[in-house]
């Protein structure tokens, strides 16, 4: 079982271990393609082995289209976010909901030494969650449920992103349901 205090290193020995990546004078359509084949919402700007940045989809919607520029002929350099915050391996599962939730970010690169770890991303810090904390709301219930597909506002107060995501594995009526007792929680608590 974990709970908030899984350190990311223990999230990062669940994945792959690839790092996507892409060079900062790559145009910024060949960063989606990336994107695309590899199945991720960004990608580390990195020249050698120095992080310089991070590139999602969300800089490619607000810097590239939005502004009516052209992917083919914008350098990654120029949308990339720099400064990027990053974690370490030491940092908690919710101390890193906390960053991610504060800075309105998708994406958290693992760095130690200088030397880039891996990256972790909303979904892995939910899927954590999901797969391994305990659903209080369903304890008191009387049934402990493992395989639960769901995460309730009692077990991760921390973050919005969550509340939302706790829903979409539902059926209609239960997400209903759900909201309904939620928005009375939320009144009681006073959030």
């Amino acid at each position: 079982m974990t709970d908030f205090a899984t350190t990311i290193g223990m999230v990062l020995r669940q994945k792959d271990g690839q790092i996507a990546f892409v060079r900062p004078d790559a145009s910024v359509y060949q960063a989606i393609e990336i994107m695309a084949d590899k199945k991720v919402g960004a990608l580390l700007v990195m020249e050698g082995s120095v992080l310089l940045g991070i590139i999602s989809e969300r800089d490619y919607a607000r810097k590239v289209i939005l502004q009516g520029r052209l992917s083919k002929e914008t350098h990654v350099s120029e949308i990339m976010t720099s400064p990027v915050i990053t974690v370490t391996r030491q940092h908690s599962v919710g101390e890193c909901m906390r960053i991610i939730t504060n800075n309105r970010i998708r994406h958290l690169p693992v760095v130690e030494n200088g030397a880039v770890l891996g990256v972790v991303s909303i979904g892995d810090l939910v899927s954590m969650l999901r797969d391994n904390y305990p659903d209080p709301w369903m304890q008191q219930q009387g049934s402990g449920c493992p395989s639960l597909q769901t995460l309730s506002l009692h077990a991760l107060p921390c973050t919005p992103y969550c509340f939302q995501v706790s829903l979409t594995r539902q059926p209609e009526a239960t997400r209903e349901a759900e909201w309904s007792r939620r928005r009375r929680i939320l009144s009681a608590t006073g959030r």
